[in-house]
């Protein structure tokens, strides 16, 4: 009983400093969002503002300038992030249920050949096929939009992304599709009415990620943008870091304005992490042991 005691002691005592750890950069860029310009440049570091300035929150809507039409760069760059979350996450999802389901209840010649080359595919770099993109993209006429951040994912959606989700389709019997093809339904009125009801949970770990994902994406804008009307709220941000502000003003470099920016960028990925925690962990979890 004691040795029990004990090592729960040493766990938790364990498990609360790698909280600590984790949670403090957070904890840290939050009070830096709350100080003055001088109250950061200081030293030693201060732990707490001595008063907080909301005002950093209020100052990102001019950080970035304004349009001709007089509205802040930052509506254009949360508009521009939003459209691109919405079809990606759509295209995505529908793109790789479709392929998946093909391979998961369709007999085809060639079926397991095609799903290998798939599966390769896994295994070439993002950067051994980041030039080839750039020059189809330039040829297709593609580049300073957005089109090469969502259309893209409608034509597969990605090979991991299809061998989840045909692993999951496998643990649906048959029957229910038979009885259907019986009663005169095709494979896609099987595919919307059986397959998309029974892989909810696959589905809404797909909308997750991908959210996220395309939240957080400042690598590919970066490559494809050159327009400020067409950057998204994750480019603007990168670019942040290579602004300065010495004079400690409210502008991109402003150091304050900069952390509060960042605040308000990790709200997406940590509400989405909380709606989602339990329904993400457990149903990758179940995928692994059904798979």
């Amino acid at each position: 009983m004691k040795k029990s005691k004990a090592y729960k002691a040493l766990v938790y005592t364990v498990l609360s400093i790698l909280t600590v750890i984790f949670i403090y950069p957070f904890f840290n860029m939050i009070m830096l969002s709350l100080m003055s310009y001088q109250e950061i440049k200081q030293f030693p570091p201060l732990w707490f503002p001595s008063q907080f300035h909301f005002e950093n929150y209020k100052n990102i809507l001019g950080a970035f300038g304004y349009t001709e039409g007089g509205d802040p760069f930052v509506w254009t760059f949360l508009k521009n992030t939003v459209f691109v979350m919405v079809f990606k996450t759509l295209g995505l999802i529908l793109s790789c249920t479709l392929c998946a389901y093909g391979f998961a209840k369709i007999n085809f010649p060639g079926k397991n050949a095609i799903f290998f080359c798939i599966l390769a595919t896994i295994m070439i770099p993002n950067s051994v096929t980041m030039i080839p993109l750039f020059t189809l993209y330039k040829n297709f006429g593609w580049l300073d939009t957005l089109n090469p951040l969502w259309i893209p994912v409608w034509f597969g959606g990605g090979a991991m992304n299809i061998f989840m989700l045909r692993q999951f389709m496998k643990t649906i019997p048959n029957t229910l599709l038979e009885s259907a093809y019986l009663d005169g339904a095709g494979h896609l009125r099987c595919y919307w009415d059986i397959i998309m009801p029974n892989i909810k949970p696959m589905i809404f770990m797909l909308f997750l990620t991908s959210i996220t994902a395309a939240w957080g994406d400042f690598f590919q804008p970066m490559i494809y943008i050159n327009s400020k009307v067409k950057w998204t709220v994750a480019l603007a941000v990168r670019n942040m870091v290579s602004s300065t502000d010495a004079s400690g003003g409210v502008g991109a470099g402003a150091l304050n304005v900069q952390m509060a920016t960042c605040v308000i960028m990790s709200l997406v990925p940590l509400i989405t992490f909380a709606a989602g925690q339990k329904n993400f962990v457990e149903n990758v979890t179940i995928t692994g042991i059904k798979g």
